[in-house]
């Protein structure tokens, strides 16, 4: 070593700095040298200067202090940097040695320790960089906590250096909390500081009046469906705001939309609403049932007419009876056909109830006729009549004997009609 130290150290030697040294130009230190700085002296490296142990068996023992404002090179295949003191790194140290360190390792903010030698005993502080660079607002009557944080070794400790918090919050190691209690935007400045250095960054925190108020209107579908979009149907809204509405009224199998309930207002909301869906059912229109056709009962001829023969110029009456099963009312017509055979039965006016008498005493010109009566039920509990009829043929003989005979003939037609 020359100049800088006085002298140049003698191979295996040992070089005691006892006063302050400052190494104005490059200085290699080899040839198994083992430096002393003692306490109380200062070795300062000047900027854009190298340091460098480069030899085998280099060993420097740091009493005191170091100042490296360059570059220290630690190339020493054993041994390296015993540090009993204090070394403030301002720059590099590149390590490719053992580094042990009994004392404080300073780096500035700008200062690194490099390359594949290791660091033993304490670790060497490192100024702090805060990481927080915004910080979220908060509300009057609301609890605030959030954390600083920061890089650097050791941990730093944190203050207001100019600036104020909000009303109600305060700064606790690392952490700003508490409840705010006044509005308002605060800009303050935040100091980390620890052994190696300090850092600021400013910030801001704004504080408003209340909470945002919301509501929640609801659309109740009362059992109907909403083919739009869902999240409609439940909106949070915020104090004073506007709801939006359907896109489409809802449907209901077997109903009617009717509107809703209350009236829909989905302006200037204050407070929770639900609007109900109202349905009227559609109403189905039944035929009036058809009552039911039921058929009366046939009448039952219970005494026929017997034959008889008759003489001119007589009468005769002739009689019916009949019954009915479900208690009807029975009615009778009286007809008259000419001839034993053929011919058209036509009524006999006012010949309506059971007996009809014949009159004999103006001969006729047939000598035989047919008579026929129709009785029918006609029960009002059951709508469809039923009838039955019988017929008979009367013989009129104008011999001297004046005889009429009378040949019943009986008959039941498909429509059951008694007919005589």
């Amino acid at each position: 070593m020359r100049n800088a130290l006085g002298a140049v150290p003698p191979s295996g030697g040992t070089v005691t700095i006892t006063g302050d040294i400052t190494i104005t130009s490059i200085l290699l230190l080899n040839n198994n040298t083992t430096l002393i700085i003692q306490s109380g002296n200062t070795l300062t490296i000047n900027n854009s200067v190298s340091f460098i142990a480069q030899s085998t068996g280099i060993l420097i023992i740091n009493e005191g202090t170091i100042v490296n404002n360059g570059e220290l090179f630690l190339f020493t295949s054993t041994n390296g940097l015993t540090n009993n003191g204090i070394i403030n790194n301002n720059n590099m140290i590149d390590n490719a040695a053992i580094i042990t360190n009994n004392g404080t390792i300073n780096n500035s903010p700008t200062a690194t320790i490099i390359g594949s030698g290791t660091i033993t005993g304490n670790t060497p502080n490192t100024p702090p960089t805060i990481t927080t660079t915004s910080l979220p607002n908060g509300t009057v009557a609301t609890p605030y906590s959030q954390d600083l944080t920061a890089t650097g070794f050791p941990s730093p400790i944190w203050s207001i250096t100019s600036g104020s918090l909000p009303s109600g919050l305060t700064l606790n190691g690392n952490t700003i909390s508490g409840t705010p209690t006044q509005t308002g935007t605060f800009n303050f400045r935040i100091t980390a500081q620890n052994a190696a250095g300090s850092h600021y960054q400013d910030l801001q925190i704004t504080i408003t009046s209340t909470q945002t108020t919301t509501h929640t209107v609801t659309f109740a579908l009362n059992g109907g469906t909403y083919q739009g979009n869902q999240s409609l149907l439940s909106q949070t809204i915020n104090q004073g705001g506007n709801a939006t509405p359907l896109t489409s009224n809802p449907t209901r199998n077997g109903y009617t939309f009717n509107g809703w309930q209350p009236a829909l207002n989905l302006n200037n909301i204050t407070e929770n609403r639900t609007f109900t869906a109202i349905w009227q059912a559609i109403e189905t229109i039944e035929p009036d049932p058809q009552p039911q056709q039921t058929h009366a009962a046939t009448p039952r001829i219970t005494q026929q007419p017997q034959s008889i023969e008759l003489i001119a110029g007589s009468t005769h009456t002739l009689s019916v009876t009949a019954t009915s099963s479900d208690n009807g009312t029975l009615t009778y017509q009286w007809y008259k056909a000419d001839g034993a055979t053929g011919g058209f039965f036509a009524p006999i006016q006012g010949a309506t109830n059971n007996e009809l008498t014949i009159d004999t005493t103006t001969p006729s010109t047939t000598r035989i006729n047919r008579y026929r009566v129709i009785i029918t039920n006609n029960n009002n509990a059951n709508q469809i009549d039923r009838q039955q009829h019988s017929t008979n043929n009367i013989k009129h003989s104008n011999n001297n004997n004046k005889r009429t005979t009378i040949y019943p003939n009986h008959t039941t037609t498909a429509n059951r009609r008694k007919c005589i």
